[in-house]
């Protein structure tokens, strides 16, 4: 009768062995998700680096473009500067003749 006792005790739960157990699960599923979990923090990381060299290229050319723009510019506003009743007399003048080209000022 003390085997039948043992074996009735032995094969009820035991809450230490149901917390071992489940540390043991989480371990092991620890181990396997850790080093794909490493894999997506380092892509993430590597794509965070790209987009910040992308969008400093980015920048660097705006500001190359912007630089540019400026020195081509400058040629025509010191003119405007310097004669502006001619700018004023050549922009009357183009306006009449695309006036003209489209038929604006066509006789009915």
């Amino acid at each position: 009768m003390e085997s039948t006792a043992n074996l009735t005790s032995n094969s009820k739960p035991n809450a230490g062995d149901a917390i071992a157990a489940a540390h043991k699960s989480i371990d092991n599923a620890s181990e396997v998700v850790h080093p794909a979990v490493d894999r997506l923090a380092s892509g993430a990381h590597n794509a965070v680096d790209s987009l910040a060299g992308a969008a400093e290229s980015i920048g660097s050319k705006g500001e190359r473009f912007l630089s540019r723009q400026n020195q081509k510019l400058e040629g025509p506003r010191a003119y405007v500067r310097e004669n502006p009743l001619m700018t004023v007399g050549i922009a009357v003048a183009a306006g009449w003749l695309v006036a003209r080209l489209f038929g604006v000022f066509s006789s009915r």
